[in-house]
């Protein structure tokens, strides 16, 4: 195993750990590397941060749980990152998949989110002919 493969399977390793919810160390990454992948740990967060700030409000508005959990799913995927740039769909994606694991997103809602994000980033992939 080469030093890249090493470093790219630390990375997927440390992916999987922000996935699974837990606190990410990467000592192999470089500093970009290391940004994103506390970036995509940031846009779970967010959106976990969004949906359960939307539950609890719902609660304290004397709503039932199937509400509450309705509308904290609602707010998680309007809080999923824009599809600006490659980072942020990596983001988006990473984003789906934590929020498929977590309950908020059903599956059916996930392929169309997730087959959004590949239009999206072949797009701004696809080098223009003149």
């Amino acid at each position: 195993m080469t030093q890249r493969d090493r470093k790219i399977a630390g990375l997927v390793h440390d992916l999987r750990a922000v996935l699974d919810g837990r606190r990410v160390v990467t000592l192999m990454a470089s500093s970009g590397e290391l940004s994103m992948v506390v970036a995509v740990e940031d846009a779970i967060q967010h959106c976990v941060r969004t949906a359960k700030s939307t539950y609890d409000a719902s609660i304290a508005d004397h709503k039932s749980e199937i509400d509450a959990k309705t509308e904290a799913a609602e707010a998680y995927v309007f809080a999923l990152p824009e599809l600006n740039n490659v980072a942020s769909v990596r983001c988006f994606i990473a984003a789906v998949a934590a929020g498929v694991r977590r309950g908020f997103i059903p599956g059916q809602q996930a392929r169309l989110l997730l087959y959004t994000a590949q239009l999206q980033l072949a797009a701004m992939t696809r080098k223009v002919v003149a």
